[in-house]
This record gives C-alpha cells, structure tokens and sequence, in this order.
C-alpha cells in the first residue's frame, strides 16, 4: 500500500497499490475502537479506575462486601454449604439488602449466578428454616 501525498502530510510506501495519507491515519477517523494499533478488546490492563468508578457509585455494595470479607478473616463468620444445592464448594456471600451487610445467604457460584441471572426463582427453591417461639 502506497500513502499519497494530502495537502502538507507525507507518503509513505509499504509496497502494494493503494494509497493513503498519514494525515488520515492520524486524524482519528480510522482509528477508534478495533482500528486503533493499541486497541486490547476494551479491557484496560489497569481495573483499579474501573474498580474506583464502581466504588463510588456503590457504597453499600462496597461496604457490605468488605464488612464480610474482614468477619471472614478474622475467623468471626463462617462460610456454609450452599443454601439451595448444598454443595460446599467455591461458597459465596449473597446480599438481599446491602444496608444489612451481615443478612447473608451463602450460595455456591453457580447458584449465585442463577439468583443474580434471575432473581428469587433459585432462592424461591431453598428450604425455609423457621424458628420456634422460643428461639431455638
């Protein structure tokens, strides 16, 4: 390809018969998105902006999350089986209400992604515990 000579911008041979000005490559036109050399399929290499971003955005989300993470270091919250397929592995914390961060429903990663794909139809299949009047 052949870069042609546009107003004032310089040519550039590579070698086969089309021609393009540098001054077109560079003026943005061809080269947003996928077109652009430095183009990493829209993920930035740096989440920390991203993770920023939603952070603010989302206080109590952010709150309720670290408030468990910390009780789960410290040994004061325990991590139980699945609440709907009992499976105790790869054990997530689900919050109804982010403002009751401890008002937990441990779910195993696949049924937290059906609760979150489709909320209340796989928590609609757990068993419901209820307590008696005295508490126990």
């Amino acid at each position: 390809m052949r870069l042609k000579h546009n107003s004032n911008a310089p040519v550039v041979q590579t070698g086969e018969d089309d021609a393009i000005s540098i001054q077109t490559l560079h003026s943005g036109r061809d080269q947003k998105g996928n077109k652009n050399n430095n183009w990493k399929g829209g993920i930035s290499k740096n989440r920390y902006l991203y993770k920023l971003k939603d952070k603010i955005k989302f206080p109590l989300k952010h709150r309720a999350r670290d408030i468990v993470r910390k009780r789960i270091k410290r040994g004061t919250l325990l991590k139980e089986p699945c609440s709907i397929c009992k499976s105790t592995e790869r054990i997530q914390a689900h919050h109804e209400d982010y403002s009751k961060p401890l008002n937990i429903i441990w779910l195993c990663e696949k049924c937290h992604r059906k609760e979150h794909a489709n909320p209340t139809v796989a928590l609609q299949s757990k068993p419901v515990i209820k307590q008696n009047s005295s508490g126990v």
